[in-house]
């Protein structure tokens, strides 16, 4: 996929967003759709202690909504949203700090001042697809991740690392598997869950859940409205799943 086409799908799948309301997924989830037994100590303890929990998300064009004028409808606001619902007498507050076109390495590298100025509980760090196409050393990215973490767990938040999207059109990408693992193994490695976008997407397009191939305009926008929700959804279910 060329970086066009790759701003494009950004696009179309932030153009429907904007309808998206209320706190429940169009999306199912299997039981065992979500990594288990994960902890996020620092947001469990932000949100018994003082009943607040700070949210930054970090991430390109797909985190920042591809340029939707409703900054709420974007899919970290979503799961800001579905979140308030799943914590009652929580206050849940978001700062999106994504920004179109940026790297791993460059978000890294604002990591520690964007922490310190949003002094965030937990970091929704969402990366891969850019580095798969510009074919990132695969080690120098694991180290971004990796330094990356450590520096917002040393500043007292948590992290939950983002897997790639799922598009039909990513096997012009043959890479992308090397990138995923990559997120996968640091994960792994440095204990930082790994909210599993790629399969939930897949499997929700080859259930026909969600047509990521519609091919008129009106369909295209119910998908990108369904797909930001549904994101949404999962990942406040897993947040919610590392605070018990």
């Amino acid at each position: 996929m060329t970086m066009a086409r790759w701003v494009l799908l950004a696009w179309l799948l932030a153009a429907g967003a904007a309808a998206a309301q209320g706190s429940t997924s169009a999306c199912p989830f299997a039981d065992d759709a979500l990594p288990p037994a994960i902890a996020l100590p620092a947001a469990k303890k932000a949100a018994q202690q003082r009943h607040r929990l700070v949210l930054m998300a970090m991430g390109g064009a797909i985190t920042t909504g591809g340029g939707i004028a409703d900054a709420s409808q974007t899919y970290p606001a979503r799961m800001q949203a579905h979140l308030a619902h799943l914590l009652p007498g929580v206050e849940v507050v978001l700062t999106n700090r994504a920004q179109p076109d940026r790297s791993a390495r460059s978000m890294a590298r604002r990591l520690a001042e964007d922490v310190a100025a949003v002094q965030p509980d937990l970091v929704i760090w969402a990366s891969g697809g850019r580095e798969a196409m510009r074919n990132t050393d695969l080690g120098a990215y694991a180290k971004v991740l990796e330094d990356g973490i450590a520096a917002a767990r040393a500043a007292g938040a948590d992290v939950v690392l983002v897997d790639t999207q799922f598009a039909p059109g990513w096997a012009a990408i043959p890479n992308i598997d090397a990138y995923r693992d990559v997120i996968r193994i640091v994960g792994e490695l440095t204990s930082a869950p790994v909210f599993p976008r790629f399969e939930l997407m897949r499997g929700w397009h080859e259930a026909g859940v969600l047509n990521l191939q519609a091919a008129d305009r009106p369909a295209q926008v119910a998908a990108a409205h369904q797909l930001f929700d549904c994101v949404g959804d999962g990942l406040a279910r897993m947040v919610q799943a590392g605070m018990r």
